[in-house]
């Protein structure tokens, strides 16, 4: 059987979906906030996890 692609960093939000995404320890001194999240731009579940693939594999 094939599995679905489950959004692990996906949030949604007054109906708007976010990448959420925390900060690992070992960078945590290089950044001043201990998770990223920024908006999709979306309202599309699809549209959402489309986007968050494309972020996780940017180089």
């Amino acid at each position: 059987m094939r599995k679905k692609y489950a959004p692990e960093h996906v949030m949604i939000r007054d109906g708007v979906y976010y990448y959420v995404r925390h900060i690992p320890y070992d960078l945590a001194s290089i950044y001043s906030v201990t998770r990223l999240c920024f908006s999709l731009k979306t309202k599309s579940l699809k549209a959402a996890i489309r986007t968050s693939k494309s972020v996780i594999t940017a180089p």
